[in-house]
């Protein structure tokens, strides 16, 4: 086992941006440290740390001995987007009943969540909304995170805008998160993006770990 071309392999990851390997005395792998960036999930990243070492090299690593480091990057303004971006919504109806599914994208990985509940106005944008919030919870890799609470569609500036409330935990007490989208043709999309605007600065915090 050449600890160079292990080394080179797992840099090529995207993220990655440097990587040591502590060996044994008989080059049996005890512990990889990697230095990455902010833009992607580290669980992500140390999946697929595992994924090339048993696929390229025969190697089956517990991710406990994976261990990485985020370094902001100071080169990057502080506003760099990390937001999760819509994919896809499907809508579909049968009956009474209603199913959502969004897709959300970041980094080109998607992520999706499937929401069923009544066809009524109100449950389907409030399906919408929880859906948005269970796929940017599995980007995350958690639950509950997120609560939708309710939505309104207001006009403001010969516009009508779709107004959502977001419910998050934070030091034990419950805060409200609002986020907005303007209503241009598809009102199904705007409660959809309305929910991604606020829960979007959130969810970079968690990306960055506070």
């Amino acid at each position: 086992m050449e600890i160079p071309e292990l080394k080179k392999a797992i840099e090529a990851i995207k993220s990655v941006e440097s990587c040591g390997i502590v060996t044994d005395g008989n080059d049996n792998i005890e512990e990889i440290h990697i230095v990455a960036d902010f833009h992607r999930n580290p669980k992500q990243i140390s999946r697929d740390i595992q994924s090339v070492l048993i696929s390229r090299f025969n190697l089956d690593i517990d991710h406990k001995k994976i261990s990485i480091a985020q370094l902001k990057d100071l080169n990057v303004e502080k506003n760099e987007d990390f937001r999760l971006k819509l994919k896809t919504i499907d809508y579909s109806v049968s009956g009474h009943k209603s199913e959502v599914r969004v897709i959300l994208e970041k980094d080109e990985v998607a992520f999706e969540a499937m929401v069923q509940g009544s066809s009524t106005k109100f449950s389907t944008q409030r399906i919408l909304s929880t859906a948005a919030l269970k796929a940017a919870e599995n980007f995350l890799e958690r639950e509950d995170l997120f609560s939708f609470e309710d939505v309104k569609i207001v006009n403001i500036a010969d516009c009508q805008v779709a107004v959502v409330s977001v419910v998050t935990i934070e030091d034990e007490r419950e805060k409200r998160l609002f986020g907005c989208s303007c209503i241009d043709r598809d009102l199904n999309e705007a409660v959809v993006r309305a929910t991604l605007n606020a829960i979007n600065r959130k969810v970079a915090k968690y990306i960055e770990g506070n």
